[in-house]
């Protein structure tokens, strides 16, 4: 509604000028309506003329207002931190889910948002296998990569269909056997170790026995390899033994149950434990022993976890 000049140049205040205006146009038949009305303009006009609603005394409203509402928005929390990838998933048409083990941190997980797209500036650099140092963004539920920067990569392990299936297997084995930001820096060391004997052209089975072996000690699942666990006598030489994964090693015939386990499946458990994987390569080993050894440790593994890795099934069908 647009006032006539002549009551726009009045000297009376804007609120009764409206009313003035309205009651000559509407009539005086609607009292009522026009006492609402005038009410109401001189509430808005009285709140917008005041400064001191916002504002005590003495303090400029524009101060006021910039403690209300601030010019900047807060930072968003970021960090960076080295990680490796041990799994990853997809998530909606170009996202992928990744679970990272650090050293500082333990295990969690990140989403790297439109890596799968040709144009992604992360999308080679989140691949397994590699060492990253990654920049991450606080997120609602997890973290989103921003940069990622790889520090170290293995890549014969790419090219070799079984040393990959050993690689991923040792991965899901730290995987499993680290808490969710806890860091345990002796797992990740452990498995950039398995990646760095694959590397060097070690025997995959016997990367693979050392690394079950050696997530066991690191785990607090050792087994006992040098005593009977019910009567505690040293086994003699060429003893026949028996393996309980439940018990936590080996019995002596007269005690326990268990599968059988000879002396030489024993030797090369002790050799794994003492040896460096390296110093063993250059031996032939027997198949019968190491094929002992596979079972012991396969079934302390599932009497850990509960159920077997998934890579395992993988790693079975790749050595067949």
């Amino acid at each position: 509604m647009r006032l006539p000049s002549r009551a726009l140049g009045s000297p009376y205040p804007m609120w009764y000028r409206i009313c003035a205006y309205i009651d000559a146009v509407i009539g005086s038949s609607h009292s009522a309506r026009r006492s609402r009305i005038a009410a109401s303009v001189a509430a808005i006009s009285a709140s917008r003329s005041s400064s001191r609603r916002f504002a005590p005394v003495g303090v400029p409203r524009s101060d006021v207002m910039l403690q209300c509402y601030p010019l900047t928005m807060p930072e968003r929390r970021t960090s960076r931190t080295l990680a490796v990838v041990t799994s990853r998933f997809r998530l909606g048409e170009a996202d992928r889910v990744l679970t990272l083990i650090s050293p500082d941190r333990g295990k969690f997980k990140a989403i790297a948002k439109g890596v799968r797209k040709p144009t992604s500036r992360l999308g080679g650099g989140v691949e397994p296998f590699a060492e990253l140092e990654v920049a991450l963004a606080a997120g609602r539920t997890f973290d989103v990569v921003t940069q990622v920067q790889p520090q170290r990569v293995w890549l014969g392990l790419r090219g070799r269909l079984l040393s990959s299936a050993v690689a991923w297997y040792a991965a899901e084995l730290v995987e499993r056997a680290t808490s969710e930001e806890q860091p345990e820096p002796e797992l990740y060391a452990l498995l950039l170790r398995a990646w760095d004997l694959l590397e060097a052209g070690v025997p995959d089975v016997l990367v693979a026995r050392w690394s079950e072996l050696a997530l066991l000690d690191a785990a607090g699942h050792a087994p006992e390899l040098d005593h009977c666990v019910d009567c505690g006598r040293a086994p003699q030489e060429g003893e026949a033994l028996r393996w309980d994964e439940r018990a936590g090693g080996i019995h002596c015939m007269n005690h326990g149950e268990g599968a059988p386990f000879s002396s030489d499946g024993l030797r090369l458990l002790r050799a794994l434990r003492r040896f460096a994987p390296e110093q063993l390569a250059a031996l032939r080993l027997p198949s019968g022993p190491l094929q002992e050894v596979d079972r012991a440790l396969r079934a302390a593994i599932l009497n850990l976890y509960g159920r077997e890795p998934k890579s395992r099934t993988f790693l079975d069908e790749v050595s067949a």
